[in-house]
């Protein structure tokens, strides 16, 4: 069942994803997913479309996911992420370390499946809560693991990351797609969609 509808309209829906929960079909399961729950949402609300997923998280990250409502609209969302034209903006929580700046920009190349390719991540730090720290992330780029995986080599590896850090598969990533802000693709309007569950607020 979907919990946390973001954002709404007759077009596409934002929906936050919970951590531990896959994105799409896995080998395993084909119902163990979102996509299934937004599926019979769509069902029940007679949408006649069949979901494709636009955007993915990796299982152990939570945060903000869309969902087409049409083949056009699927398209035309597909379309603006591999353009880049929507900015999207993470929250990354570490142990305390030594921080000798608050802003990164990164660049290097990652490799994934045997390919290479240039990953480019905006880090900038936000502030310290309960012997944690806590950042704002921007991928300008969008590379399988870009996120954890430049954090393990450039900072400190996320709290939870059991496969670049020292964690255990049962902790719980501390890594969220908080915000995003796009041109609405029927409308045109200017739409910021941000959503920060309350045990992560820091102000």
């Amino acid at each position: 069942d979907i919990k946390d509808i973001i954002y709404e309209d007759q077009f596409f829906m934002i929906i936050n994803k919970p951590a531990g929960i896959n994105t799409n079909q896995s080998p395993f399961s084909d119902i163990d997913c979102l996509s299934y729950g937004v599926q019979k949402y769509y069902d029940n609300k007679k949408i006649n479309y069949k979901v494709n997923v636009i955007n993915r998280l990796d299982k152990p990250t939570s945060g903000l996911l869309f969902f087409a409502k049409s083949k056009e609209i699927e398209i035309f969302l597909h379309k603006f992420f591999n353009e880049r034209n929507i900015r999207k903006l993470y929250l990354a929580i570490t142990e305390k370390f030594n921080l000798n700046k608050n802003e990164f920009l990164i660049r290097d190349t990652l490799t994934w499946k045997d390919k290479e390719k240039e990953a480019i991540s905006y880090i900038k730090f936000l502030k310290e809560k309960d012997d944690k720290f806590y950042f704002i992330v921007y991928p300008m780029t969008g590379r399988t693991h870009q996120i954890r995986k430049h954090f393990k080599e450039y900072l400190k590896p996320i709290i939870g990351d059991a496969l670049y850090g020292n964690y255990n598969s049962k902790d719980r990533l501390e890594l969220l797609c908080i915000y995003y802000k796009f041109i609405h693709p029927v409308n045109k309007k200017i739409i910021e969609v941000r959503h920060i569950p309350d045990e992560y607020k820091c102000e």
